[in-house]
């Protein structure tokens, strides 16, 4: 496992975070604090932190995924608006061991955080397992000086 994250091209500070191996269960996530957003840094920080409170070291399915997803989103809004009226923002990446050879994953997204997989050989591209809404996913022109692969929405 790996995570890459990059502050984008109009922002100072990185916001996102993320996780390794914790608990029993094998369970990664990583939060892009989507840069503009209220507390951004705040919200990915929270979100990695809910979701392996809600998850490590318990039987992992879809659904178990989706509550603490849904769980999680509630309980950062009301921490952020608790402080401001602005609404915070975070994208989610999650991959979860189902099964102690580690050879069945359950992958979960919402946004533009992206998974990846990378094989030893180095003949092999990356292989995209998620899809999101860049500009060449939705078959879109960017802007100019944009990338195919920036956030379109």
């Amino acid at each position: 496992m790996a995570a890459a994250s990059a502050r984008g091209r109009r922002r100072e500070v990185n916001e996102d975070w993320h996780s390794g191996f914790n608990g029993s269960a094998p369970l990664f996530v990583v939060a892009d604090g989507v840069g503009g957003g209220a507390m951004a840094a705040q919200a990915s920080r929270e979100l990695v932190s809910r979701l392996h409170a809600a998850l490590d070291g318990r039987g992992i399915d879809a659904p178990a995924i989706r509550d603490a997803l849904l769980c999680a989103d509630r309980e950062i809004g009301r921490s952020i608006s608790s402080v401001t009226g602005a609404s915070g923002a975070a994208t989610v990446a999650l991959c979860a061991a189902t099964d102690v050879l580690l050879s069945r994953w359950l992958i979960a997204w919402v946004g533009d955080c992206r998974v990846y997989r990378v094989r030893a050989a180095p003949d092999e591209p990356a292989q995209a397992l998620t899809v999101d809404d860049t500009y060449r996913h939705l078959g879109e022109v960017p802007p100019p000086g944009g990338s195919g692969d920036d956030p379109a929405r």
